[in-house]
């Protein structure tokens, strides 16, 4: 669920957040006052921990928000750097940088929403300039990448921003006979990677990133959005789904020869377990490879955010191994579970060996008298 506005007059139900997750702790107990409490979710009590609005108004931020107490030298961009055992996104003037913020932050569009927004703001320009401040109060200090960055950067107070390219969506929407697009996600779930027109598409499509390459506002980009990389009940395993192909479909001819190559042979080959892992991690590679050269040649200052990895993704050595030598955060949309688990979360930082991005997950606000016994998280 995406929210529109944070004003004080309106009571958030639901929440899509984006965090920077610091491998083995953000902060210390003892600098941040930190009140454990109870709540319910899924008709199971369960233990968090908040902070209190007057440890987030103590906490002296930069411009970007990054925090004061520690510099480690800017470069006039965002960045990743592990300091004293730790990965840490460090702001364009050198501070340690959280990232929290909602996916989506901006003015409803609808007649209704126009109408209040208009009689109590005066214009858009107005909500913007007002509702940035309550952002900021709130401890927010990035906008997702699906937020109205472009009237938020022009206001009195900006805001550290996010933006989501669609390589292969927008290749698919664009470039692909209909017939072969049903199996991106209605039918199979098998990318266009392979196609031959794939690679200068993404040159093409990555122009667009110099408008923005000079703004130490932006902190990163996201390629796509929850791209089917992952084994399940809807697709099976992604080598097959690729050999389930029309053969001649340059995504069955390319698997074809790789299987062939593998198995120094033509004849029908037994598939193993390993030939899956090792084709899953290939056509990670192959995408991330390829969207990562685009980005880093139009856009060499900002950092490469990943594609939103989902569903059994989060739980596959094969796709942070593929993926790892490409991105320069992770990113994971976490659903289904109360909080992350330490098994992923060992994953991701002993085969990715980068920092990561929780970019979505979801509950009730537990000030709203609803039940919290369903939803995606």
């Amino acid at each position: 669920m995406r929210i529109r506005s944070i004003s004080p007059r309106i009571k958030i139900t639901f929440s899509a957040a984006l965090f920077l997750l610091i491998w083995g702790g953000a902060m210390s107990d003892t600098r941040f006052k930190i009140e454990p409490i109870e709540v319910n979710s899924k008709g199971k009590s369960r233990s968090t921990k908040i902070l209190k609005n007057k440890n987030i108004e103590r906490t002296k931020t930069s411009q970007f928000g990054g925090w004061l107490d520690r510099n480690l030298g800017g470069t006039g961009f965002f960045r990743t750097q592990k300091f004293e055992g730790r990965w840490w996104l460090v702001d364009p003037n050198g501070f340690l940088f959280i990232s929290m913020g909602l996916n989506s932050f901006k003015p409803n569009d609808s007649v209704q929403s126009t109408s209040i927004m208009e009689a109590t703001f005066g214009h858009k320009t107005g909500w913007i300039s007002h509702e940035t401040k309550n952002y900021k109060s709130a401890g927010l200090n990035t906008l997702g990448c699906w937020s109205d960055w472009k009237q938020v950067r022009q206001s009195e107070t900006p805001i550290p921003y996010t933006r989501r390219w669609n390589f292969m969506s927008t290749y698919a929407k664009n470039y692909v006979a209909q017939k072969r697009r049903r199996d991106y996600y209605a039918e199979n779930g098998a990318i266009f990677v392979f196609d031959t027109e794939f690679e200068q598409f993404c040159d093409e499509h990555a122009k667009q990133l110099a408008e923005t390459r000079e703004d130490p506002y932006l902190l990163g980009h996201f390629s796509d959005n929850e791209l089917p990389f992952y084994k399940n009940k809807r697709y099976g395993s992604m080598l097959a789904r690729f050999l389930a192909l029309a053969r001649d479909d340059p995504r069955y001819i390319h698997t074809y020869q790789w299987l062939v190559t593998r198995k120094d042979t033509e004849h029908t080959p037994v598939i193993t377990n390993q030939d899956e892992t090792d084709f899953q991690q290939y056509v990670v590679a192959t995408y991330y490879r390829l969207v990562s050269q685009a980005i880093k040649r139009y856009d060499p200052n900002h950092l490469f955010l990943g594609s939103r990895f989902h569903g059994g993704a989060k739980r596959s050595k094969a796709v942070v191994r593929g993926a790892a030598p490409y991105v320069d955060v992770f990113s994971y949309n976490y659903y289904g579970a109360w909080t992350p688990s330490w098994k992923n979360m060992d994953l991701w930082v002993q085969y990715g060996e980068k920092p990561f991005l929780i970019t979505e997950f979801y509950v009730k606000g537990n000030d709203t008298n609803m039940k919290n016994d369903e939803g995606a998280g």
